[in-house]
């Protein structure tokens, strides 16, 4: 099996050079298309356009010209706060920082990404799904949707209080969890949220969980639509 075994994640303000592969995000709702066949040699993720020796840009897969596609559809995030909420994808394949991001202003209704585990990425042939990071209320994106520390982000990026997982299994069911961001924070969400069209409850009310102790999952079946709801 191909692999590759350097890997140098990109750095703001650095000059693009190659052969190396450079992620890129989507709109919400959407994730990229481009990732080559070879992954890490030890199991990291590689994913995003490649950047060949003369500091062109070329498809990783020739064969989808989109670069970004859509998933399954059908979730949705609806902000019922008065301020806007950061949502954080991990950005997979790649270097699996959280920073696809998702803004929900007051009011706002916006997609979520939903893929299909058959046809999507898989690591180590393994089916995989769309994670996300829900920050708290008001931290926008620039501080929300970034890898940081303990000290410099508490309670925001990869150490926000609640993750959010999204995916559609082979027989057509997606399935949606919301459950505490363990053992990396200690955090508590500072809103509530809920699940809406889920075929069991699931959701977190007034410092309690519904549809579990630490977290909860519900499915949806195929061509239904569910929100996940901040209150």
């Amino acid at each position: 099996m191909l692999s590759i075994s350097n890997i140098i994640a990109g750095v703001a303000g650095q000059t693009p050079k190659g052969p190396a592969y450079y992620s890129y995000s989507c709109q919400p709702g959407m994730k990229k298309s481009q990732y080559p066949a070879a992954q890490g040699a030890v199991g990291q993720s590689v994913g995003g356009l490649l950047c060949n020796s003369d500091g062109y840009l070329e498809l990783a897969r020739p064969s989808i010209k989109q670069l970004c596609i859509p998933g399954e559809g059908g979730v949705y995030i609806q902000n019922d706060l008065s301020q806007g909420v950061a949502t954080c994808g991990t950005c997979y394949p790649g270097d699996e920082s959280m920073t696809d991001a998702t803004w929900a202003a007051p009011g706002a209704k916006v997609p979520v990404w939903n893929p299909n585990q058959s046809s999507y990425f898989k690591w180590k042939d393994m089916k995989t799904s769309a994670q996300y990071y829900i920050n708290p209320a008001g931290v926008p994106v620039e501080k929300a949707c970034i890898w940081g520390s303990a000290a410099s982000t508490p309670n925001t990026g990869n150490w926000a209080a609640v993750n959010l997982g999204v995916g559609m299994d082979d027989n057509g069911i997606t399935y949606i969890s919301l459950f505490l961001n363990k053992p990396t924070s200690n955090a508590q969400p500072d809103f509530n949220m809920e699940v809406l069209g889920g075929n069991s409850p699931c959701g977190f009310k007034d410092g309690a969980w519904i549809g579990g102790s630490d977290g909860c999952t519900t499915g949806l079946a195929k061509g239904q639509t569910a929100t996940v709801r901040f209150y």
